[in-house]
């Protein structure tokens, strides 16, 4: 090193495919005694303390507590500014997304005060100049872009170049339609997946590109043109009642003729331009029995129940909970 998170309710579903789909899932994951939780992002109870803790990105913090079920679980970035992640000589300032909770991870472990096990994160490494950490793969997710049910854009033959081009003020309008292209704030997740996703910059936006607009979330389509990036994985949670529903009336767009979401309502793990996301911990523990049962392979609690993987919205994998990187960051 360089330096010293009981179905409250499901929403209305997407059709009979999708209901038997959610129900399998249901079933199999309360017949292996786990509790899904209703929409919430919430750190661990006051005075509770996990026997494994982490800070994660908010993103993939509600997954990883219900796949924790109380044996490991996140503090999320949402919330007070000062966490205590343990009961002694342990507050310390809430990390804000996924690279400020890998750099509170390594002050953890380069002070060895023993805050913090693991940071969940929607990245790879940055800093690939030691093999300090070690990036464990859980699921995957990715950004699409989405429009209004009603809007005439439903059903355009949208791909990636096209939508480029939208967002570069390259094209400005599809099938007779002026296109309305609109970002979340600067600094979100999905903005930021969305942009790399295109393989553009924050200086290439075009002048037409409207917002911020609140970051996955459907009521802000108000016109027939317009059109807004959306993350797959939350817009799936939505559904499953396990995010607070902001869906309004959007739906996902196929890009390159591939659909984000199957017909059974689950992550499409063949959409083309997906990333996948992970849980990071010190390599050195790697053979620590608590965090090897926790995170490494696939019968670990982070991958043995690949059906709440999929209810929270992510793809499941089939090679969870093996070490996709190392690195310093």
């Amino acid at each position: 090193m360089n330096f010293l998170r009981n179905v409250g309710r499901v929403t209305k579903a997407a059709g009979v495919a999708f209901t038997m789909a959610l129900g399998m899932a249901l079933g199999l994951a309360l017949g292996l005694g786990l509790t899904i939780a209703a929409p919430a992002q919430a750190d661990p109870p006051t005075g509770t303390y996990p026997p494994i803790v982490g800070v994660c990105a908010d993103r993939v913090t509600p997954v990883l507590d219900a796949l924790g079920q109380g044996n490991f679980a996140c503090y999320g970035s949402s919330g007070s500014p000062i966490i205590e992640p343990r009961p002694a000589n342990c507050q310390i300032a809430r990390p804000n997304g996924s690279s400020a909770g890998i750099d509170a991870l390594r002050r953890a472990i380069d002070t060895k005060a023993g805050c913090l096990d693991f940071a969940g994160v929607t990245r790879g490494p940055l800093d690939t100049s030691t093999q300090d950490l070690s990036w464990i793969q859980f699921g995957a997710e990715g950004v699409t872009a989405a429009v209004c049910g009603d809007s005439p854009l439903r059903g355009q033959p949208l791909t990636l170049t096209g939508l480029r081009q939208i967002y570069t003020c390259q094209t400005t309008q599809v099938a007779g339609i002026r296109v309305n292209p609109l970002l979340p704030q600067p600094g979100s997740a999905t903005r930021s997946e969305w942009l790399s996703t295109l393989g553009i910059s924050e200086a290439q936006l075009g002048a037409c590109v409207g917002g911020p607009v609140p970051e996955n979330n459907g009521t802000v389509l108000t016109a027939a043109g317009h059109i807004v990036p959306f993350s797959i994985s939350s817009y799936i949670a939505q559904m499953n009642g396990v995010q607070t529903d902001t869906r309004g009336r959007v739906v996902l767009a196929p890009v390159d003729g591939v659909a984000p979401i199957t017909g059974q309502g689950t992550f499409n793990t063949h959409f083309p331009y997906i990333h996948l996301v992970y849980v990071v911990v010190d390599t050195a523990r790697l053979v620590n029995t608590d965090i090897n049962a926790a995170f490494v392979g696939a019968s670990s609690r982070l991958c043995r129940n690949p059906a709440v993987t999929a209810f929270y919205g992510f793809g499941a994998l089939s090679n969870c909970g093996t070490v996709a990187a190392t690195g310093e960051r």
